[in-house]
């Protein structure tokens, strides 16, 4: 039987990481085998399943989990694209069920119960911060009977979506009560009105949070998301909490590679240069930067030797890449 909803959600919890969030969007295809506790999240475009993160089961059971899962598509005349998996995981399918892999983004994580906004390189975030506090910008934790107050939450996420303009990703749908288990919210109010919000999801395997969504609305006053996190960070440094990831950001260039041909390493890498200068993700690195967090290198992984065209649009269907 095909775990359900809350099975899901809790395999994203207890061994889940930043990008295994999307396995809980209803676009998202789940495999599992009764011989193992666990699943693995993909998307499917013509013969090309495309998988989000690392398989979610116990570690000592992930090479067997990944076996199955290969098997399943080789049956189904399907190849496997990976994006965001860890460098453990990446290293270890190279001559077992994959054949090539890039090193592409970072993972980037801060511990709060050491994070320090001090010194030299943290003056831009200062400077944010500053801004905002003197606009009043006061920032809160959501509590469990506070219904008006969730409707204003999600108007600021419509605010915010009705404000993005130009190319977009997005791996999944905002909606930002879909799910209420191992999910907290925190919101920015400048006076009365609610000026953005931040959402966190449970990472018990590093005992820790995802930022899942930091948004502000257009009108919000410039350092307005900058609080929301500094904030938050504040509420878990009082619980003691020593992780917290704000996802992957992509680098700037392609960095180790593995297992292709010429051909394929100049396609990703122009579509790499491509879609930085596109999608401005160079913006995404140094807002993040801002909070001199700790890297670990992701990966995206093949199971064929060469890369098309196919594949690349395939990649591109499964994180909802938006050229409008």
């Amino acid at each position: 039987m095909t775990p359900d909803h809350n099975q899901i959600n809790e395999y994203v919890q207890k061994w889940g990481g930043s990008a295994s969030i999307v396995l809980l969007d209803p676009t998202c295809s789940i495999f599992h085998t009764p011989d193992i506790e666990g699943v693995m999240g993909y998307r499917l475009f013509k013969d090309c399943a495309v998988v989000f993160g690392d398989p979610l089961c116990k570690k000592e059971e992930v090479p067997l989990l990944a076996t199955e899962f290969h098997n399943h598509c080789q049956k189904q005349g399907w190849h496997v694209s990976y994006v965001t998996a860890s460098e453990p995981f990446a290293k270890w399918t190279v001559g077992n069920v994959c054949h090539a892999l890039l090193e592409v983004g970072q993972e980037l994580s801060v511990d709060p119960c050491s994070y320090k906004h001090s010194g030299p390189e943290s003056r831009s975030l200062r400077n944010k911060l500053n801004i905002s506090i003197r606009a009043g910008v006061q920032v809160k934790e959501l509590q469990s009977d506070e219904e008006e107050l969730e409707k204003k939450i999600k108007a600021v996420g419509e605010a915010w979506l009705n404000g993005r303009k130009g190319p977009q990703i997005y791996l999944t749908d905002v909606d930002l009560f879909a799910e209420r288990n191992g999910r907290r919210w925190f919101y920015a109010l400048e006076g009365e009105k609610m000026v953005g919000m931040l959402m966190l999801q449970r990472i018990e395997a590093k005992q820790g949070w995802l930022v899942h969504f930091v948004m502000s609305i257009p009108e919000a006053p410039k350092g307005t998301s900058e609080n929301l996190i500094v904030s938050t960070l504040q509420v878990l440094h009082d619980e003691n909490c020593h992780f917290l990831t704000f996802g992957v950001a992509q680098n700037a260039a392609i960095g180790e590679i593995i297992g292709l041909g010429k051909f394929s390493q100049w396609l990703t890498r122009f579509v790499f240069r491509a879609s930085d200068k596109m999608f401005h993700l160079d913006r995404r690195r140094k807002f993040w930067c801002k909070f001199q967090p700790q890297t670990e290198k992701t990966y995206m992984l093949f199971s064929q030797p060469k890369i098309s065209i196919g594949d690349v649009r395939s990649i591109m269907r499964a994180m909802h890449v938006s050229l409008t």
